[in-house]
């Protein structure tokens, strides 16, 4: 289906170029084999049409993919955007090709930008068709709140789609939300059934700080109320606690500027009465409030300790750009940190990425050792890549 012939109104097209290399010409890496102590290399090109549009990439001299640009783009995850006069984007199509699965999302959205429908594709192999796999749709209220939000499932046999989860949520005159009910979709009467409420309680700022879940009873035809968690916020209104219930406690503390810097999740033992530690996960951030510093931890119950999963720091130039970026593992046998692997990145004056560096840490000749190395080669274009049709 041509997307123009539904559209009544002037359209942008533009491709989301997050998912490819826009612009690049060409890489070459060169990858470390230590058993025959060579570099091997991978070189890949990319060639695009006259308006920039990507349209085929090699590597190493065999065709890798080719794209398609009439509205579809079959060998390789992608997205295409359109916008109308206004700039607001109106539909979405996501292309998510890996080996054994090709899966297309296609979101259409209302003159404000909204979601109002999401439709799944899978790829049959077989006729090379689209086929429907799941569908969402959304109903907002004037202040752009999601009141309705309904999930099919496809029926190839019925050739139609099936409910499977529909949710309800209402709000009050001053946009405060109110509670949820949500339905599954019963294939014995072909209906909705109620199966959850939830709603929650705020305090006088606005945050909420009680949560229930209720489930509706049929023989009593009621629901039966459940108190389900708990928040509380610090004097700049950052939660500082989330609990379940008898399930699960997390923690946060934050710097000056509100960012998180400390995040710990505890269990509820029944066997002891009491929270015990779970996760821990802490971090540290520049001038710029870009993160600098990760470092997770787990609890280890028989030891009473706390252990370390992964760690990373990062580094940035003087335009924000990331420049070194080294990860850390946990040694149990000294119980600290060591060095793992590190990325470096170089810039041209654009800020493409056009040299890139792997190591791995050696522990017995305590040194980093290079894995991969990575050139770049970059064209420009004169103005961005935004057309009518």
């Amino acid at each position: 289906m041509g997307l123009t012939s539904v559209l009544p109104h002037e359209l942008i097209v533009e491709p989301d170029t997050s998912f490819l290399p826009a612009l690049l010409d060409s890489t070459v890496q060169y990858i470390w084999d230590s058993e025959s102590n060579v570099w091997e290399i991978d070189r890949r090109v990319y060639n695009y049409d006259a308006k920039g549009h990507l349209s085929n990439a090699e590597i190493n001299g065999y065709l890798l993919y080719e794209m398609i640009w009439d509205w579809k783009i079959y060998e390789l995850g992608y997205s295409f955007s359109l916008y109308n006069s206004n700039g607001k984007i109106i539909e979405k199509t996501y292309y998510f090709i890996s080996e054994s699965v090709e899966y297309r999302e296609v979101y259409t959205c209302d003159q404000d930008g909204n979601i109002i429908t999401i439709e799944f594709y899978n790829r049959d192999k077989t006729s090379q068709e689209w086929i429907w796999s799941r569908r969402k749709e959304y109903t907002y209220n004037q202040n752009g709140d999601i009141i309705l939000d309904i999930s099919y499932n496809w029926d190839e046999t019925q050739a139609k789609w099936v409910g499977f989860w529909k949710a309800e949520s209402t709000y009050d005159q001053n946009d405060t939300f109110l509670y949820k009910i949500s339905y599954e979709w019963d294939e014995t009467i072909n209906e909705w059934r109620i199966y959850r409420k939830y709603e929650y309680t705020d305090d006088q700022y606005g945050n909420a700080i009680s949560y229930f879940l209720a489930d509706w009873d049929e023989a009593k035809n009621e629901w039966v109320l459940d108190p389900f968690g708990e928040s509380t916020y610090d004097q700049n209104g950052n939660q500082t606690s989330w609990t379940v219930i008898n399930n699960r406690k997390y923690e946060y503390t934050y710097d000056q500027n509100g960012n998180i810097v400390l995040q710990v999740s505890y269990n509820w033992s029944d066997t002891l009465g009491e929270w015990v530690g779970y996760q821990k996960h802490e971090y540290a951030y520049d001038q710029n409030e870009k993160e600098i510093f990760y470092a997770g931890y787990y609890w280890d119950a028989t030891h009473g300790e706390w252990l370390g999963t992964e760690k990373h720091e990062v580094f940035y130039d003087q335009n924000g750009n990331e420049i070194l970026y080294e990860n850390y593992d946990w040694d149990r046998t000294v119980n600290d940190w060591v060095e793992s692997e590190k990325r470096e990145l170089v810039y041209n004056q654009n800020g493409n990425i056009t040299e890139k560096y792997k190591y791995d840490w050696d522990s017995e000749l305590n040194e980093w050792i290079k894995i991969t190395k990575e050139y770049a080669y970059w064209s420009e274009l004169a103005e961005p890549v935004k057309y009518f049709v």
